[in-house]
């Protein structure tokens, strides 16, 4: 067993419009399976023991995509040792309840992930603790696009978005 933790990817998300057609494709490609109803909003994948991801819809007019998670101790901080390095801030940090808190950002190139620092209720994770890896998830993550980033992000520009790019969550940007 390898374990994930401190600046490892330990979240993938696919934002679709269809999340019943992405069950069905995901579930019959590599027999992941999903928890939760696709009406609910958010759905987890599940390959065996192993919770590393979840299926949501994504902002008006963005694309479907799957945005990576990496995880830190200090999102703030990094967030902002992030800026500091040229990177654009399109969501966050904010809080996606007891499973923590994530943020999203480009780097100077484009390239765009999920920040996460973890929080009590996630599935008994402390913040910054190996994560148990039993059974293949993702372990490749390519970067998707600053501008389809910014189709999602920017579509709830001046108003509430109805779903964000997050791991486990169902929330709102501003």
């Amino acid at each position: 067993m390898s374990t994930k933790g401190l600046n490892d990817f330990v979240w993938y998300d696919l934002q679709t419009p269809d999340p019943k057609a992405a069950i069905g494709f995901y579930s019959k490609l590599f027999g992941w399976t999903p928890q939760g109803e696709p009406d609910s909003g958010h759905v987890g994948w599940h390959n065996g023991e192993n919770h590393f991801g979840g299926i949501g819809k994504p902002h008006a007019g963005a694309p479907a995509h799957w945005l990576g998670y990496i995880e830190t101790d200090a999102l703030e901080g990094t967030v902002e040792r992030a800026k500091k390095m040229g990177a654009e801030v399109f969501a966050g940090p904010m809080s996606i309840g007891e499973g923590g808190d994530i943020a999203v950002v480009a780097d100077p190139q484009g390239a765009v992930i999920g920040l996460y620092q973890g929080g009590k209720g996630h599935e008994g994770w402390a913040p910054g603790s190996p994560r148990p890896v039993t059974s293949a998830g993702p372990s490749w993550a390519a970067p998707t696009s600053t501008a389809r980033a910014r189709s999602t992000v920017s579509a709830s520009a001046g108003r509430r978005a109805s779903r964000c790019p997050c791991p486990r969550a169902s929330i709102t940007c501003s």
